[in-house]
């Protein structure tokens, strides 16, 4: 189960990777994928682990 919910929080880090580059994800468009990984995270759906790892992986975007 968890290994299907890590799939799904990468799915969200990966949008917008589809033959571009990284630094052409928008600033809010990371926003929103935080949020998203954070509502997986509030609904105890991520571990703080898991919500920590994944939001770093989007942070390193900015």
């Amino acid at each position: 189960m968890t290994e299907k919910i890590l799939d799904i929080a990468s799915s969200v880090i990966q949008r917008g990777k589809h033959g571009a580059p990284a630094e052409a994800a928008t600033q809010p468009d990371l926003v929103e994928q935080i949020a998203k990984l954070a509502s997986l995270h509030d609904a105890g759906i991520l571990t703080d682990e898991e919500f920590a790892e994944k939001k770093a992986e989007l942070l390193k975007r900015l």
